[in-house]
């Protein structure tokens, strides 16, 4: 039975006994760990269950947490944070909840309760718990849920053989980020008409990192399912340096199929005749950045399955039409301002609408500049933070540098510092960088500057520099790091404003150089 509560006054034989449970300890020893206890004013309370053998540990196949939470101390500080815990888990409007307070505050222990006390009155079928370490690793945490759900998960190396059933993609099981704004709804309805038309077997999206093209062709794969219009939707992140043997098993795990060849080949011939066995079936390659051969793979297309279409995303127009011959594409651009305002307020809650939040919040919604990825990254890290911090994080957003974002929106500078190094070439970069610099807009200023400056090499004549200089930002258009100029004049162009303060060094300056 449970040891009484440790008190002052038997705390010394408590601690002793327990000491010497686990090894021979000194008076001495014991009495500097009872000077650090009471110097650091901890109250410690010795509880455990003694075993017939006599040890004070217990173990059990089940969850011994949930048997037992000695620990848990009926505080009324600690039964308010309970119940409140309790009520959010009965209420059906929330499906997370969080617990937080400082390092040895109880957070454990109490969490340990809750689910004592959900398993005891029958809140909930099963109570599973996982404990995360520092550095999350998704296998230990996918392992530990599996064991205690009954579930058997394998792990080889060399995988030949595939269980035979097909598996649902949760990714398309629901689209919770997509939001039907209507600078969407033209290029989803665009890509949605021409998936549907019997001439076209491959159609592209394409447009700047974090702009939202995941969530689209996402969106696009959910409506088709919903209306049953392919008999299969298969949605394959495809790796920046493409894997042929990662594309094959991500197709084949949707398909039930099992593949007992070794070689890709081998592979990409059964892949292809199962392929052929569907009669409509849509096939999305997520994030296409080199050219894929569609027939390494095993994928059908065109005139030998026209019931396989294909959906591409990609950062440039370039890789969908030169390198993967995709002549259906369509562009996503940045969020209107009153979309881009109405996504802010979801994303960072209501608390925003006061007036005194309201004005910092426009000007940091402002700042973000229309890109979702920067958006909702800036509004969850700032939801209920208190004003000074929003005042904090505007500033860092008027003043960009390397160090200044570590905390708030690194996936978006990361997205477009991507797309940057993606570039082609220490020429087109160096063009990219003296546009976001200057703030020039026009294909006479990128030539008059970029003369000056030395950055075409080779050429000394204005009319094949005028050339270079059409050509450098086409392809910077392409790649979405241009905007078409709202005049749609190709004399002119625009950079997105995000964009603008990403390639600056930390003294706020290009690292364009002078060609000697």
């Amino acid at each position: 039975m449970p040891a009484a509560l440790a008190t002052p006054w038997n705390l010394r034989s408590s601690l002793k006994s327990l000491l010497h449970f686990l090894s021979p300890v000194s008076e001495s020893f014991l009495s500097s760990i009872l000077h650090l206890l009471c110097k650091s004013f901890i109250a410690i309370a010795f509880q455990f269950v003694l075993a017939e053998n006599g040890s004070p540990f217990v173990s059990s196949p089940e969850e011994t947490w949930l048997k037992s939470t000695l620990d848990f101390m009926h505080f009324e500080s600690r039964k308010s944070t309970l119940k409140e815990i309790l009520d959010a888990l009965s209420n059906r409007n929330f499906n997370m909840i969080g617990v937080y307070g400082m390092g040895g505050i109880g957070k454990t222990t109490l969490v340990k309760e809750v689910g004592r006390q959900v398993k005891e009155n029958n809140l909930f079928e099963k109570v599973i718990s996982s404990r995360v370490s520092q550095t999350p690793q998704t296998k230990n945490i996918q392992g530990e849920i599996a064991e205690k759900i009954g579930l058997e998960l394998t792990e080889q190396s060399h995988v030949c053989v595939r269980i035979p059933i097909a598996l649902e993609d949760i990714r398309l099981i629901s689209n919770k980020d997509y939001e039907a704004f209507e600078s969407r709804i033209s290029t989803l309805n665009n890509a949605l008409r021409a998936l549907q038309d019997p001439d076209v077997n491959m159609v592209g999206i394409y447009g700047m990192g974090g702009i939202g093209k995941t969530t689209l062709a996402k969106e696009v794969a959910i409506q088709f399912k919903r209306d049953q219009l392919f008999d299969q939707v298969i949605f394959v992140e495809v790796p920046q340096i493409p894997d042929i043997r990662k594309i094959q098993g991500e197709i084949a795990d949707k398909l039930g199929l099992i593949f007992f060849e070794e070689t890709e080949s081998g592979r990409a011939r059964s892949l292809y005749n199962r392929l052929k066995d569907e009669k409509k079936i849509l096939v999305i390659l997520d994030n296409v950045w080199e050219s894929v051969d569609l027939q390494d793979v095993g994928i059908p297309h065109g005139d030998n399955h026209k019931g396989c279409k294909i959906l591409m995303t990609a950062r440039s127009e370039d890789i969908l039409s030169g390198k993967m011959d995709c002549r259906h594409n369509f562009s996503v651009g940045v969020l209107r301002k009153d979309e881009a305002w109405s996504l802010f307020k979801k994303m960072a809650g209501e608390s925003i609408n006061s007036s005194e939040f309201k004005w910092v919040a426009t000007d940091v919604a402002n700042e973000c500049a229309g890109l979702p990825v920067s958006i909702v990254t800036v509004a969850r890290a700032l939801r209920n933070k208190r004003l000074f911090e929003w005042k904090d994080a505007l500033g860092q957003l008027r003043r960009p540098s390397s160090t200044n974002f570590k905390d708030i929106q690194p996936a978006a500078y990361s997205a477009i510092e991507l797309s940057y190094n993606k570039l082609e070439g220490e020429e087109l970069k160096k063009i990219f960088l003296l546009i976001g610099y200057t703030y020039i807009s026009s294909i006479n200023d990128v030539l008059m500057y970029g003369m000056g400056l030395g950055l075409f090499q080779g050429i000394n004549r204005m009319e094949e520099a005028r050339a270079r200089v059409y050509t450098l930002v086409y392809k910077l258009k392409a790649s979405c790091m241009l905007l078409e100029h709202g005049s749609k004049n190709e004399h002119w162009f625009s950079m997105h404003d995000v964009e603008v303060q990403n390639h600056k060094d930390d003294s706020g300056q290009p690292s364009v150089q002078h060609q000697e």
